[in-house]
């Protein structure tokens, strides 16, 4: 039967000549590099095939931490799903939520929608994008913002009077941020569409 780890000896755990692991159990080891960087691991079989899950460095993720990403993959593993192939979805996810910012997706709105108003509409809208939406909200991922970061932005237009203009852009775009968002999973609350 294998010894469980204890935190002292995951501190003290030295190089050596060759890289080494030290077993937690079920699967779960400390690998331990010559350069005497440590790397958590989880090693499992699914669809009869022998994988490794990487949780994460020493010391960044503690023992404890570890041996709770190994329950949770062990969890994963009950239900059917590859804990490899989950992480990597989730790495996914939130790189994609990360490249969807306001200013992104209002960009491409801009361009789709440029053939279907003036160039006075079009200079409007730009000015309006760049100079009161894109400085508050630009750099936040649709699916991050919330209703009170808008409400600011649109305080800034509305000071200078350009709230007719304003209503009718901002239906527009927020059924196009809407349609985004939709295929994220999150649907923006009729407060947020202004």
């Amino acid at each position: 039967m294998i010894q469980k780890l204890s935190a002292t000896k995951v501190k003290q755990a030295r190089p050596k000549s060759k890289n080494f692991k030290l077993f937690d159990g079920n699967g779960l080891y400390l690998l331990v590099h010559t350069n005497g960087s440590k790397y958590w691991r989880y090693d499992y079989q699914f669809t009869h095939k022998r994988k490794t899950l990487a949780l994460g460095i020493y010391p960044s993720i503690s023992l404890a931490d570890a041996r709770t990403a190994h329950q949770n993959a062990r969890e994963l593993l009950k239900n059917g799903i590859d804990p490899s192939h989950n992480k990597r979805l989730e790495k996914l996810t939130r790189n994609i939520a990360a490249s969807d910012t306001f200013k992104a997706i209002a960009e491409e709105w801009f361009i789709q929608k440029q053939g279907e108003s003036s160039k006075r509409n079009q200079s409007r809208t730009l000015a309006i994008l760049e100079k009161d939406l894109f400085p508050y909200i630009g750099d936040i991922a649709i699916s991050q913002i919330k209703p009170l970061e808008i409400l600011t932005a649109i305080r800034k237009i509305e000071q200078r009077g350009s709230t007719t203009y304003l209503n009718a852009q901002g239906k527009s775009l927020g059924k196009y941020l809407d349609m985004q968002l939709s295929l994220t999973g999150h649907k923006l609350t009729q407060a947020e569409i202004w």
